[in-house]
């Protein structure tokens, strides 16, 4: 009896032993995943820190773009924190201590979908059926068959390899009476004779080579795609036809056009010639020129140098105002007489930006105040001339001169050869173009617009890599010159050099104003073609 007792006691005190065990054992286990949890937060923000300090090491290098912005903390003192950050929560992690609960980040705000963009009207539209079987279109309790009550449609964008056709020109022949001859009606007049691509083709190719900057042997490549034996050499021979001869005359009424306005902006950028058998590549020049009012047209010009004497050439007889950066070689053509200089504070405003690691307390300040002339600018934009001119005056004006101020206090105070003098110097002598814009509403802070211009000839360069001739060169700043001016005009550039194509040799020349982008109707038969007239480039919204 006694011996019963005992075991049953002597159990009762192992389970409430292993019971303790137990619960001891998981609170080990929540304190360990807690700890793990800790530990996994703090490697993300030490993984952070690092990539923070590896960005600023970047910075601190100077590539260029990757200037800090005017309203961070100084450079030295912002590395210092992220060193201390660092330092202590690599401490934390090594001390085995119950640490910190996990600190929560704010969540970001989401971003509002702009919706889905529907697909445009004038697509072919193929309708596929997806049916139920026949044998389930049978109610199987009533027996009674089943009523359509409406259609639910899906569209998904697809795609059939380019469908190419041959235009196949038939002319009836009729007999005159007595057998006195024939008669037969004459051919289209074809830009380029006894070629075996038409106007659309031709089109294509120049969109492609210009637009898509799709060299003329990649072309050529998916061509045999098609079972299609056409060579580069045929391609790059039909637009050197064409660019080099047959729209010379709207090359230059174009070229007219941009420069009878009162307000140009000029630009320049390099671009590599092949020199013919010596097999080097020479460094030749595209220039840009774009009408600052009237129609945006835009025309290039291409040259073997960039010497003083062809921004000179580019404006000719241009009178008015001229907006460019104050490059050396520009100084020629903006001392002509009736030429007024405008500057452009975007080059203005990059120096300061390259002077803020070297001078992190003054760079800074200037660049906010900079950014003040900005936001008038954001803000007349959407006013009249006269309106933005009165802006002008009562919010910029009063930015500008202390930003002078500052720029004459700054010069003595800054030695010569840093950065900083640089910029203040740069803006110094070029105060009275600096401050030219405030004089006339119709002109820009900058010439931004300009360089916007001339960027897809970066992104040519990288794939056709150089002009192949100075024929090539020329033929490029045709192209370029069109379909630049379609994009400002938001013109399909296909659509629109077709039907330049198709009139070009019977137009007369005294009216081929008429056919540039500004002023341009497409030909009946070609708003027919169902292909979008006008572009809309800013609609990003997604498809998907």
């Amino acid at each position: 009896m006694h011996y019963g007792v005992f075991m049953h006691t002597a159990l009762h005190q192992l389970n409430i032993a292993l019971d303790a065990v137990k619960e001891e054992n998981r609170q080990l286990q929540e304190q360990l995943a807690d700890a793990q949890k800790t530990t996994l937060s703090l490697r993300r923000m030490i993984d952070q820190q690092r990539r923070q300090l590896d960005a600023l090491l970047l910075r601190l290098s100077g590539k260029k773009g990757e200037n800090l912005h005017p309203d961070q903390q100084v450079f030295e003192a912002l590395l210092l924190d992220v060193l201390k950050e660092s330092q202590t929560a690599l401490d934390e992690a090594a001390q085995d201590v119950t640490p910190d609960p996990e600190p929560k980040t704010r969540a970001k705000p989401k971003k509002k979908h702009r919706g889905r963009c529907p697909l445009p009207d004038h697509l072919e539209r193929h309708s596929i059926l997806v049916d139920i079987p026949d044998d389930e279109k049978i109610d199987p309790i009533t027996g009674k068959p089943l009523r359509m009550i409406r259609i639910e449609k899906t569209e998904k964008l697809d795609i059939i390899p380019t469908r190419l056709r041959v235009n196949v020109y038939e002319r009836p022949v009729y007999a005159l009476p007595d057998g006195k001859g024939i008669v037969i009606a004459d051919l289209p007049v074809f830009p380029i004779d006894k070629c075996k691509a038409d106007n659309g083709y031709l089109a294509d190719i120049a969109v492609k080579r210009f637009v898509d900057h799709q060299p003329y042997y990649r072309q050529a490549e998916g061509c045999k795609r098609d079972n299609i034996p056409l060579h580069r050499n045929h391609i790059n021979n039909w637009m050197l036809r064409l660019g080099d001869d047959v729209l010379t005359g709207l090359y230059e009424v174009l070229t007219r056009d941009v420069l009878s306005h009162d307000y140009v902006g000029f630009d320049d950028s390099g671009i590599k010639l092949q020199v013919k058998g010596a097999g080097k590549l020479h460094s030749a020049r595209m220039w840009i020129c774009r009408a600052g009012i009237g129609p945006p047209h835009v025309f290039f010009r291409f040259t073997l140098t960039k010497e003083k004497e062809e921004a000179t050439a580019l404006l000719g007889d241009f009178q008015g105002y001229a907006q460019a950066d104050a490059y050396g070689g520009h100084d020629e053509v903006m001392g002509k007489d009736g030429i007024i200089e405008v500057g452009c504070w975007a080059h203005a405003i990059r120096r300061f930006k390259d002077a803020v690691l070297s001078h992190p307390v003054d760079a800074p300040k200037l660049l906010e105040l900079t950014s003040k002339l900005y936001d008038v600018e954001r803000e007349a934009k959407s006013l009249t001339a006269d309106e933005r001119h009165v802006m002008r005056q009562k919010k910029s004006l009063p930015v500008i001169n202390t930003l002078f101020e500052k720029f004459n206090d700054l010069k003595l105070a800054t030695l010569p050869k840093s950065p900083l003098a640089e910029a203040v110097n740069y803006c110094l002598n070029q105060e009275q173009p600096l401050r030219r814009y405030l004089d006339d509403g119709r002109l820009s802070i900058d010439n931004n617009h300009v360089e916007r211009g001339i960027r897809p000839l970066g992104i040519g360069r990288k794939n056709w890599l150089f002009a192949g001739s100075e024929r090539g060169g020329r033929t490029a700043a045709v192209f370029m010159s069109l379909f630049a001016s379609c994009r400002n005009m938001k013109i399909n550039p296909w659509l629109y050099m077709k039907d330049i194509l198709d009139r070009i040799v019977t137009h007369p020349h005294n009216q081929l104003k008429e056919l540039l982008p500004g002023y341009w109707k497409p030909l009946q038969r070609n708003t027919e073609l169902g292909v979008p007239i006008y572009l809309n480039y800013e609609d990003d919204r997604e498809i998907a």
